[in-house]
This record gives C-alpha cells, structure tokens and sequence, in this order.
C-alpha cells in the first residue's frame, strides 16, 4: 500500500483495522478457525498537522488575478471550489453536491440553503459577492453549482495548487 498505491499512515492503519475486524468476524460469527495471527497486525496512526489559512492568503486567491491568471484550466476549477470552501465551511460531500436549488434570493441578497449530509442539519449562509461570481462561472454546469471532482484527485489538485514552486 505505501509503495505501490502511495498510501499514508492513517489510511494504512484503517485498512489494517478493517482487516483484523473481518478475521475477528470470521472466528466469532461464523466459527471458521484461521488462527490468532491477525492480533498481530498492527495499526499505524499519525497526528496530522492542521494548516490553517490566514486572511491575507485567502485574499490572496480571491482577488489576485496575475496568479489566477497562471493557472491551468483545471486548477482554476479548483482554485474556485477551495475559494467556496474555504468561505462557506462545508465538508467536501456538501460542498460538492450543491445544486441550483440551494441558492436562494432574498432583498438582493443571495443565500446559500444546504442540509448536510452528514448530521441532517440545515444551515443558511450569506454568500459574498466573490462566490455568487465563482457559482455563475459554472452555471451551465449540469445544475451543479461547482464543477465536480472526486475527493482524492481534488486534495492532489490541491496541493498543486498551494504549492508555490508552481507559480
């Protein structure tokens, strides 16, 4: 998994955890004897270190064109979805799945209506200027209001994208 499919420790020790669950399942539910080996694996966990963005480098991707203007077609998309999260603070399966319908329009003012897929719970954002231009960029998107990309190649993208020996 580390070599070839380039995994991390988390990731590892999940798989592992799953592993040593299934041959639990198999001796205890359905009494097939395989042994005690699997008591051995063990799992690996790291702390992750949380990256914070300070408000001069989310200003930055917003409103610096000179850089917007070096991207890529792609990680433009991607620069967008970020800008949006990083605004809006929704997870990634919320944030992916908006659609049209979520948008709404109040005294001039749009709003952002989103029931999360996670704990079911509505929430309604206030939207700034800057997303309501980033959603009408992709408004011919399908009802999506933000291109779609799978969470392992965005986070890729991602880290292409804040890298500064890109630029």
């Amino acid at each position: 998994m580390y070599n070839d499919l380039d995994c991390y420790d988390n990731y590892v020790g999940s798989v592992i955890k799953d592993v040593r669950t299934f041959f639990n399942y198999l001796i205890t539910e359905k009494n097939i004897p395989i042994g005690n080996y699997h008591k051995k694996f063990y799992v690996y966990k790291e702390d992750i270190e949380i990256i914070t963005l300070q408000p001069e480098q989310l200003n930055f991707f917003i409103y610096d064109t000179t850089f917007e203007d070096s991207l890529s077609p792609i990680l433009m998309k991607v620069k967008d979805i970020f800008v949006v999260g990083c605004t809006v603070a929704l997870r990634y399966s919320d944030l992916i799945n908006l659609k049209t319908l979520n948008l709404e329009m109040e005294n001039k003012q749009y709003y952002l209506k989103v029931q999360s897929k996670k704990t079911k719970v509505y929430t309604r954002i206030k939207l700034p200027e800057y997303v309501v231009k980033i959603f009408s960029k992709y408004k011919n998107n399908r009802q999506r209001l933000l291109p779609y990309f799978n969470l392992v190649r965005l986070n890729l993208y991602l880290k292409q994208l804040c890298d500064p020996q890109q630029w």
